[in-house]
């Protein structure tokens, strides 16, 4: 097997490669492919090389799973730019590895297992890309969320039989507002009650379950410290948490269950996207379905029932 960790190719090298390799074989006018079909196996081959050498690095730990979305996000929002990659004298260089130069790390060899395991994560998802746009195929299985199917802010849901905690979040510049707590499959849910309907509410803030910290406080009973984390857009830089809150809930048995289902829910948001990585990279059934890994196909909602309202019609 063609060693990817070894390599002395920079992953901007790899890109352009690919990069001129469909200016040359695939018309985006025309929408066809014009390699032949042994050609096209050497590249699904390598695709597979790719997937088969990014599961030595496939973990159940959570790092392997931030990585993997925050190098897909990082790909999406910073496309290769071959006007900017001409001015960088770096590139003129022999490849150095250690990130002590300051140096963009696809303009460098990795350093250290993490390093390894993000190169490996890129490389299958530039050949992925490439598979899939000489197959004239669209994305989809990435991202692992789905944006369209969350909630949003400024939503109205909902709530008949749902399970709501209701709460007092407490701000670092201890701005105080009531809210209740709605905890759903892939996200936390704050809403206050809808005025004009009985029953429903409208959504305040959301985030994403995988991302939170949740620890007690010890000198109050009822209060939560919570904490949402941001998607990292930068490496070199420690995003600002989307929310750094107190919850003070009404009694210490709501505070002790919304702790519970809060720390519950993240672990299953976490295990059913690691799921979806063991899918894409065609780990054997028994890996996919293993509890230990994910929830399979179940979509827990720890007592939730919510539903969107239909677009278009209202509800009396």
């Amino acid at each position: 097997m063609y060693q990817f960790a070894a390599s002395r190719v920079r992953l901007v090298t790899l890109e352009m490669c690919i990069l001129l390799l469909q200016q040359l074989v695939y018309s985006q006018i025309d929408d066809k492919c014009y390699l032949q079909d042994r050609h096209l196996a050497c590249v699904e081959g390598a695709k597979e090389e790719a997937t088969l050498f990014l599961r030595n690095f496939y973990k159940s730990e959570e790092i392997f799973l931030d990585m993997f979305e925050d190098e897909y996000r990082q790909r999406q929002q910073k496309p290769l730019n071959v006007e900017y990659l001409y001015m960088d004298a770096s590139l003129l260089l022999p490849p150095t590895v250690t990130p002590l130069t300051g140096i963009e790390f696809s303009k460098r060899l990795p350093c250290g297992e993490v390093e390894r395991a993000r190169r490996c994560i890129r490389v299958y998802f530039i050949l992925r890309e490439l598979s899939l746009i000489l197959q004239q195929s669209t994305e989809s299985r990435l991202p692992l969320t789905k944006l369209a199917d969350c909630h949003k802010i400024e939503d109205v849901l909902d709530l008949n039989n749902s399970d709501l905690i209701a709460c007092t979040i407490v701000t670092t510049d201890q701005k105080k507002e009531r809210r209740f707590l709605v905890i759903d499959v892939l996200q936390l849910i704050l809403v206050e009650p809808d005025t004009k309907r009985l029953g429903w509410g409208v959504v305040r803030f959301v985030g994403f379950l995988q991302d939170i910290e949740v620890t007690g406080d010890k000198e109050d009973s009822r209060s939560l410290h919570i904490t949402i984390h941001r998607p990292s857009t930068c490496s070199h830089v420690k995003p600002v948490p989307l929310l750094a809150a107190r919850f003070i809930f009404d009694d210490h048995i709501r505070c002790m269950a919304a702790k519970q289902r809060l720390t519950k829910g993240r672990q299953k948001a976490r295990q059913r996207k690691m799921q979806m990585i063991a899918r894409l990279l065609e780990f054997p059934s028994d890996v996919t379905d293993s509890p230990s890994l994910g929830v399979g196909s179940q979509r827990v909602h720890f007592g939730t029932n919510i539903r969107r309202p239909t677009p278009g019609k209202k509800s009396q």
